[in-house]
């Protein structure tokens, strides 16, 4: 069965997509699919998932298109799902690096933490930046990440597949093609079956996924050593 974006969902304790709680792997698992399915509907390719002790409280992925406005990201399209007093106890689980605006929304909403499964290089480590601030800084979550690994490797494949194919490659390449030149290749030639879900591009492309996340973990450490983040 195809992966779906989740379009209704409640706070805990509600009506929610799972009621029981699930393991880390499963939660990374719905983060792939939503980010999957994001791009499928013509979005952005990335998937949020808010867990409150490992029950999941909201999923989503990036609802924006070609022609919308450009907000409705991932991470506030989960969040905005919460009650007040959820979204301050949940931990967001999000399959690329938040950028900015998601960012001011996370922290405005008081989510104490945030796990991220790829590093989104133009918007790195800002929330060190705002951490800074003299009152939203208390604010400011918690942030872990990159997951790495072949998961890491595809979460960061797919948002360049969704700007390539659903936004005529408008997004911020640049940046990618000097440190990560073989993932912005891979993204180029990537071409998917008809009936393929995200698991099967997955096994797919398991080989290629690999030496991306090496890629990715020596720009990592490259870019931390000129103190990046």
């Amino acid at each position: 069965m195809a992966t779906r974006i989740w379009r209704s969902a409640a706070g805990c304790g509600s009506s929610t997509p799972r009621s029981t709680t699930i393991t880390e792997p499963e939660r990374w698992t719905l983060v792939a699919g939503q980010a999957w399915a994001s791009y499928l509907a013509g979005g952005r390719g990335v998937g949020a998932v808010a867990a409150d002790a490992g029950v999941v409280c909201a999923v989503a992925g990036n609802a924006d298109s070609p022609d919308g406005s450009g907000l409705r990201h991932a991470e506030i399209e989960a969040i905005s799902r919460l009650s007040r007093e959820t979204v301050r106890r949940v931990t967001l689980y999000t399959s690329l690096e938040p950028c900015v605006l998601c960012l001011g929304a996370l922290t405005f909403s008081r989510v104490p933490r945030v796990v991220f499964a790829a590093r989104d290089f133009s918007f790195s480590a800002g929330h060190r930046a705002l951490a800074g601030a003299p009152v939203l800084g208390a604010r400011v979550p918690a942030f872990t990440g990159p997951l790495g690994g072949r998961l890491g490797a595809f979460c960061r494949l797919v948002p360049i597949v969704a700007d390539l194919h659903n936004y005529h490659g408008s997004g911020r390449l640049g940046l990618e093609e000097r440190l990560t030149p073989g993932l912005v290749r891979l993204a180029r030639d990537f071409t998917r079956a008809a009936d393929e879900d995200w698991p099967d591009v997955l096994n797919r492309l398991g080989p290629d996924l690999d030496e991306v996340a090496n890629e990715l973990s020596h720009a990592e450490t490259r870019l931390s050593r000129l103190g990046f983040f």
